[in-house]
């Protein structure tokens, strides 16, 4: 291989709105024609993010069930990426971290002597929740992490936002990460080009890289777990959203179908906010009722689908 294959990360918390802004990218004309491979880093087991997005000419992997940062999954990433290159040899690979990943320099996981001749780091593109981060930081490493890494930053939800809450929000990026860009945006659009998101350089001019730890992590954060609802048997509506809105302070993220019987419902949540839409819109099915994938803060997963079940009897 003449040259190496750059990778572009995107990373950012749960619900940023990381899914949409890799749509927008495979479906929009930022690749030009380029030969593009996509890996998506879920933690939960459900590969939800990767049937939504959008279908196209592009190769897909899905590394489930930890973060590509953590030391659980360095044996099947590393084989990821060894596959990708002799299989697919891609012009770009793009890389949606999961939510709750606290990054490190990704050339940290290309240092191996099996890859470090054929991928270099591209660009780190962080999505910011201008809704939730103020809430959540504080409490959170991983989100100031993400934003310590970044080469760029995009304040997502800008539209949802109170108005006077986005100066404020751009000052506590700044002292985190200084030099990086900051972009506010709506439905995470941005107008990316290929050079951008390969080479950093391209969109900043005065390029420092972070001064993150390149270590590899031990897990995710202790106070989070992933969490898997199921269910053969339809729903009752409204047992099943007071259950959630009793349980909203636990739920960081969540997303799935719910089998409400004649209806099928996408369900999403966003740091307790749920919101969803027919099943029939997304392209995430499941033949077997209702589905959803959680990440749940200061809970015991055991004892949440235990509850889970009771409230749906």
């Amino acid at each position: 291989m003449s040259e190496r294959i750059p990778i572009a990360l995107i990373a950012g918390f749960l619900g940023a709105g990381k899914t949409t802004f890799l749509s927008h990218i495979l479906s929009g004309g930022a690749l030009n024609g380029k030969k593009c491979a996509v890996l998506v880093n879920e933690f939960g087991k459900l590969p939800i993010d990767g049937a939504l997005l959008p279908k196209g000419d592009y190769f897909l992997s899905e590394l489930n069930q930890g973060s590509i940062f953590c030391v659980c999954t360095k044996a099947d990433l590393l084989k990821r990426l060894e596959n990708i290159v002799a299989d697919i040899a891609p012009d770009i690979l793009l890389i949606e971290a999961t939510g709750i990943a606290e990054p490190s320099d990704i050339s940290a996981i290309l240092a191996t002597d099996a890859l470090k001749h054929s991928y270099h780091p591209g660009a780190v593109v962080t999505m910011v929740d201008a809704v939730n981060f103020a809430k959540l930081a504080g409490a959170l490493p991983a989100l100031s992490a993400q934003v310590a890494l970044a080469d760029i930053l995009l304040v997502n939800k800008t539209d949802l936002a109170p108005p006077e809450t986005i100066e404020p929000l751009e000052q506590s990026l700044r002292a985190i990460n200084p030099s990086v860009p900051i972009h506010r945006v709506v439905h995470a659009q941005y107008p990316f080009t290929f050079d951008m998101l390969a080479n950093p350089k391209a969109h900043v001019e005065q390029y420092s890289s972070s001064t993150t730890n390149p270590a590899l992590k031990n897990g995710p954060p202790e106070q989070m777990a992933n969490c898997e609802i199921r269910a053969t048997q339809p729903l009752d509506r409204k047992n099943f959203y007071d259950f959630l809105n009793s349980h909203r302070h636990h739920i960081l993220r969540g997303k799935g179908i719910a089998d409400f019987g004649s209806d099928k419902r996408f369900v999403e949540i966003v740091n307790g906010t749920v919101s969803s839409k027919p099943a029939s819109a997304v392209g995430f099915h499941t033949d077997k009722g209702t589905a959803l994938s959680l990440v749940l803060r200061d809970a015991n997963p055991i004892l949440f689908k235990r509850d889970f079940d009771n409230a749906m009897a």
